[in-house]
């Protein structure tokens, strides 16, 4: 058996071990932040598990966007499965109505 990663199983199966308690399925509910562009439409990003780690993402998105000559209208925490996300990734500037609604809303000052 070899120590590279990935040629011997045991290390293999080792690596495999330590994400299992990460996965979840699909359909299981976590948070994203939803990025309200100034035109109207949103992007869903950022997906987490959990709703503390959302609103963190949602800052440091803000934060990267503070500065420049574009910037989102607002922000907001939205109850969205892993699924429903990556089905929403595709759509580029979506208007759809149908699409999960604000948990949290967060303004640009609270996003500081």
């Amino acid at each position: 058996m070899s120590n590279t990663f990935g040629t011997g199983t045991r290390r293999v199966d080792m690596a495999m071990r330590g994400n299992v308690h990460r996965q979840r399925p699909d359909w299981m509910e976590g948070f994203a932040v939803r990025r309200e562009l100034p035109g109207g439409g949103h992007y869903l990003i950022c997906f987490r598990w959990d709703e503390p780690r959302a609103m963190r993402a949602a800052r440091r998105d803000f934060e990267y966007w503070r500065r420049g000559p574009w910037r989102p209208a607002s922000y907001s925490i939205v109850r969205v499965s892993r699924r429903d996300f990556n089905l929403h990734r595709r759509r580029e500037d979506c208007r759809s109505p149908d699409c999960p609604q604000p948990v949290v809303r967060l303004s640009s000052a609270a996003t500081r």
